[in-house]
């Protein structure tokens, strides 16, 4: 088998991988609902917001957030509605230390001696 051939059927399961993904994600925006692994918030977010709604709801509600075994799905409507929400200067904050925090230095001056 060439190297040629060899890399052409790599690409090939690597395009039909990404194919299959790619569809999980498109079926979950059009079927109307986005669960915490294709949530833009983050896994945390997404299923702090599905909490917190599932609490809220009132008897005959819209249905916007719900629980499905391990799965927390939000509405489309409801995504972007967390996704706009406006934050807390103080979780801003918090957020923006912890990030800082978590980073590794670019380079060895970062690094205490």
């Amino acid at each position: 088998m060439s190297l040629e051939h060899k890399t052409e059927q790599r690409k090939a399961v690597v395009l039909a991988h990404l194919e299959l993904a790619f569809a999980d994600i498109t079926r979950s925006v059009e079927s109307g609902w986005i669960d915490q692994e294709f949530s833009p918030l983050g896994s945390r977010r997404h299923i702090a917001a599905v909490r917190r709604r599932v609490a809220r709801r009132k008897p005959g509600a819209e249905l916007d957030a719900a629980i499905v075994g391990r799965r927390y799905l939000l509405s489309i409507d409801a995504l972007a509605e967390e996704y706009f929400r406006p934050v807390p200067r103080r979780v801003r904050l918090k957020r923006a230390l912890r990030a800082l925090l978590r980073a590794k230095p670019a380079n060895c001056n970062g690094v205490s001696s």
